[in-house]
């Protein structure tokens, strides 16, 4: 337990989805189909996103279409695709457990999974139920080898799902139009569930629809993934999802309050890491007495600034960040850890011409003197000390130095600017901002 007092309501916590997104959605191919990679893989990459593919591990699998071989898997993979499972040979799961065949579903389960950790060293969580055939018997089969399974069922998946190993999805086949696909993609968005598309073959070429009932045409995904582009929806792989359901769901947080006025917490999911390696969003509500208009959080000495959000009196920020019990220090506006005090001006500093001061708005000009040629820094603290704005300027020549600094982003009070080359202050001067 951290020392301090504990801060009121509200609360810190994870957003429902991934950037505070209303919905999520990802893109999944059952089968292992050659051009499911070669053009559903190749169009998501190209649009900046991934998707899950769920193969079978017996690469003799025969099918209606051609299957995609370990290489064209492995170079998608290597690319951030997940390659999940679709058992070892598409077997029915559900009809094997009713015929009390349980050892076989273990085998087939365990196996698919050892092969395709081999094949891609990787650790695979997901896999996809054939034929979305399962007894509640089956589920329990399946969460001894897989962490989440997606069935071929119709519906939508709330934000919380109560089945992992039976999360719903929604076929789309040849006669599926775009309009019907891009209505689940918008009650997704509406209702903030998770919609999980489920994709066979995609063709670039024509092909009758009628008998080809699994295959897809390229233009029609073209299509669905440039209007998904436009929604408010997070678009990641099933695995990224469901990590993300996990860790949001078991997410605690400690806050403590410290003397110097920082915000302090630490976000834990007691998950294992090295499995759920997924960052969650965090909403952060800020102290009411805070006024600037961004923050610095300092994790493991590394610092964002971020900017701040508000709306009706109230203020808080969105940062991604792992739950995995670092301790985070929040800070009110720009901060630098390195200077807990207003910065010491040597006696050797010279006075800055700075104008106009007071300034109200637009730039501040000021002028120094540069002993020697090489890069300079510029440096503006508040008067309680705070780094309210920095530049590097590069190489300068040495003699007179003539620059200016913007001063829109500054609050109203008096501030110091400093003209550094390295750790030497060669210049300082004071000005006032006030309001236009």
């Amino acid at each position: 337990m951290l020392g301090g007092l504990a801060r009121p309501s509200p609360r810190i916590r994870a957003t429902t989805w991934k950037d505070n997104r209303k919905g999520a959605l990802s893109f999944t191919f059952d089968d292992g189909a050659a051009g499911a990679f070669r053009h559903g893989a190749d169009c998501l990459d190209q649009a900046g996103l991934k998707g899950t593919f769920y193969i079978f591990s017996d690469t003799t699998k025969i099918y209606d279409f051609p299957i995609a071989d370990s290489a064209l898997v492995s170079a998608y993979r290597i690319r951030g695709f997940e390659i999940a499972s679709h058992t070892l040979n598409h077997a029915n799961l559900g009809t094997l457990t009713g015929e009390g065949k349980i050892d076989s579903v273990r085998s087939l389960l365990r196996q698919s999974k050892a092969e395709l950790d081999a094949r891609y060293r990787q650790n695979t969580l997901s896999l996809s139920i054939p034929y979305g055939s399962f007894r509640y018997e089956t589920l329990d089969l399946i969460a001894e080898t897989f962490a989440t399974a997606r069935s071929s069922r119709y519906g939508y998946n709330l934000a919380t799902p109560l089945q992992m190993h039976a999360l719903k999805s929604l076929p789309v086949l040849s006669t599926t139009s775009v309009e019907a696909v891009l209505a689940w993609v918008r009650n997704a968005e509406h209702y903030g569930s998770y919609l999980p598309l489920m994709y066979h073959e995609i063709a670039a070429e024509a092909f009758d629809p009628a008998t080809a009932i699994y295959t897809y045409a390229l233009p029609d995904l073209q299509r669905t993934i440039d209007s998904v582009l436009q929604h408010d929806l997070w678009v990641d792989t099933h695995e990224n999802v469901y990590k993300y359901i996990r860790e949001r769901n078991a997410l605690t947080v400690e806050t403590v309050a410290t003397e110097d006025g920082t915000l302090q917490f630490m976000a834990e999911d007691g998950l294992p890491d090295s499995v759920f390696d997924v960052e969650l969003t965090l909403w952060i509500p800020l102290p009411a007495d805070w006024g600037e208009d961004s923050a610095t959080l300092v994790r493991n000495d590394e610092l964002v600034h971020v900017a701040v959000s508000e709306k009706a009196g109230n203020r808080w920020i969105f940062c991604n960040l792992p739950p995995d019990g670092s301790l985070i220090s929040i800070h009110d506006g720009l901060y630098d850890p390195t200077l807990s005090a207003p910065p010491r001006i040597p006696s050797t500093a010279s006075p800055l011409l700075l104008y106009p001061n007071p300034v109200a708005s637009g730039e501040l000009h000021f002028r120094a003197f540069l002993p020697s040629s090489g890069p300079c820094s510029i440096q503006v603290f508040d008067a309680r000390g705070r780094l309210a704005y920095s530049s590097e300027r590069g190489s300068q020549a040495a003699g007179t130095f003539e620059s200016q600094i913007p001063t829109t982003g500054l609050a109203s009070g008096l501030y110091t600017l400093l003209v550094r080359q390295g750790v030497d202050v060669l210049g300082t001067g004071s000005f006032l901002k006030i309001h236009p």
